[in-house]
């Protein structure tokens, strides 16, 4: 029985000589947006990684195994022949699927899908922007940070700095935040989603009308998040103002910061639009513009 348990234990061991591993890999990465996506979330170069796919060279165990762990399978199942493979990751994405929609997409790859179809807009949009609006502190102060599009890997992708005060570190020194997200144009109107990078503690919506005039130098919306100094969701109008000055980004990044209403730095027609008053009969906050 023991010869027999030994046996069967070998059996299960990877066969570096397979022929399957090359397709399985190739089909795995088909889920993701691209191939160099899927060798960053992994750790692996992409000119070793496109060596796999090809089957010049079997990536090593200890590849194999962040490989495995990043794909969801176990390390056997890439060796075995590509229609079991197949057969064993849909039913894994059948059994996930517990809320879909109609064509039987999850939510999550429904959403995924709706990055690109925007992309010929976006691409007028890439560039800097100032990023005005009223703190979530409570203060009455006006934050301008720094915000960038940008389109990589087929998804425009966005970054937003900011420069705050925060009662840690005392009344005077700055706190620099950093965000990351992704945008989508849809229905006339560029949909923004990011997340805190560092303590991922947060996860940020703005919206912003996208209707061209003549002249036209900000991009107005609604913006929601998190307040950290009241513990409370919270929303607020927004403002985007493109940079189109050649600013070296250390100059950009130096003007961002929090100022009075009243101190002159913020001009009078943003202070305006990042109002968040909401005039009669409205009952909601809507976009200023």
């Amino acid at each position: 029985m023991a010869r027999q348990s030994s046996v069967q234990t070998a059996s299960r061991k990877p066969d570096p000589q397979s022929g399957f591993i090359s397709v399985n890999l190739r089909y795995l990465c088909s889920f993701y947006p691209s191939i160099s996506h899927v060798c960053r979330k992994i750790g692996v170069n992409r000119q070793q990684f496109n060596k796999y796919l090809s089957g010049q060279i079997n990536p090593s165990i200890h590849v194999l195994k962040r490989t495995s762990d990043f794909f969801g399978v176990d390390i056997d199942e890439i060796f075995l022949p590509p229609s079991e493979l197949r057969a064993i990751v849909e039913g894994h994405r059948a059994g996930r699927r517990t809320v879909s929609d109609g064509d039987g997409n999850s939510p999550l790859e429904a959403i995924s899908a709706l990055l690109h179809p925007g992309n010929d807009i976006l691409k007028k949009y890439e560039g800097f922007y100032f990023r005005y609006n009223y703190t979530f502190d409570g203060s009455g102060r006006v934050l301008r940070s720094l915000f960038s599009i940008r389109e990589k890997d087929g998804v425009f992708v966005t970054r937003l700095l900011e420069r705050i005060r925060h009662r840690s570190n005392g009344s005077q020194r700055l706190t620099t935040l950093k965000y990351d997200g992704v945008m989508t144009a849809l229905s006339g109107c560029l949909f923004n989603i990011e997340y805190e990078r560092v303590m991922k503690s947060c996860i940020g919506h703005a919206a912003f009308s996208c209707l061209q005039r003549p002249g036209q130098r900000f991009l107005t919306g609604i913006q929601s998040s998190y307040s950290t100094s009241s513990g409370k969701p919270t929303a607020s109008r927004v403002v985007l103002e493109r940079i189109t000055r050649d600013i070296p980004l250390r100059q950009m990044i130096v003007r961002c910061g929090t100022f009075d209403v009243d101190d002159g730095q913020i001009e009078p027609d943003i202070l305006v639009l990042i109002g968040n008053q909401i005039a009669s009969p409205e009952k909601v906050l809507t976009d200023s513009a």
